[in-house]
């Protein structure tokens, strides 16, 4: 298992500490344009999760548009999410809403259950706290159908 497969399962597992130690030991400067997209989703789902502050969302940036050039989509769901996150921590709710949008058409696509959860909970969310109740609801409903 690579050390950033390794670091995807930590963080999976909300083992923070110990992903955020192989975070901290790794050197991009070596790594593949792949490995770098990786590790910049990683390290911007680590900020996410611990809600430590990222100084830019220019690492989620370059995984997004390494991910739109690959075959890899399932990343590019994930990194639109986290993209998501912090613009609408940012108060850029439709722009966030924009890039749950790509994400949940990308997630469709794929036919992957946990990334679909991932999306609607997120898209769930953000309708609630934008007083979009019927949307949220609806979100809501599809988190729950894809989550069993």
């Amino acid at each position: 298992m690579s050390t950033l497969t390794l670091i995807d399962s930590l963080l999976e597992k909300d083992s923070m500490e110990e992903a955020s130690a192989h975070l901290d030991a790794l050197d991009v400067t070596n790594m593949s344009e792949e490995e770098k997209a990786y590790f910049y989703l990683l390290k911007t789902s680590y900020c996410k999760e611990t809600n430590e502050t990222c100084i830019s969302d220019s690492f989620i940036n370059k995984s997004i548009t390494y991910y739109e050039q690959s075959s890899d989509k399932k990343k590019l769901v994930r990194a639109y999410c986290i993209r998501s996150y912090f613009l609408y921590d940012t108060e850029k709710a439709p722009e966030a809403i924009l890039q749950l949008k790509k994400a949940e058409e990308l997630a469709e696509k794929e036919k992957d259950n946990k990334l679909l959860v991932q999306v609607y909970s997120c898209l769930s969310s953000y309708n609630l706290f934008s007083g979009n109740i019927r949307a949220a609801l609806s979100y809501a409903r599809k988190t729950k159908s894809h989550a069993l």
